[in-house]
């Protein structure tokens, strides 16, 4: 097995709405729509 390279950085929330507000980085949307209520929605997302 190979050792992967990767870093782990911390940004304070101001920083990364930040870079979201000027296209740096991008939240995807959902990709499909979903079918029921906002409590369904909200608990299909959180798991």
């Amino acid at each position: 097995m190979t050792n992967a390279n990767y870093s782990v950085n911390q940004y304070l929330v101001s920083n990364i709405l930040n870079m979201i507000q000027v296209g740096e980085i991008a939240i995807p949307e959902i990709q499909r729509s979903f079918l029921g209520t906002k409590e369904e929605e909200t608990e299909l997302i959180g798991s």
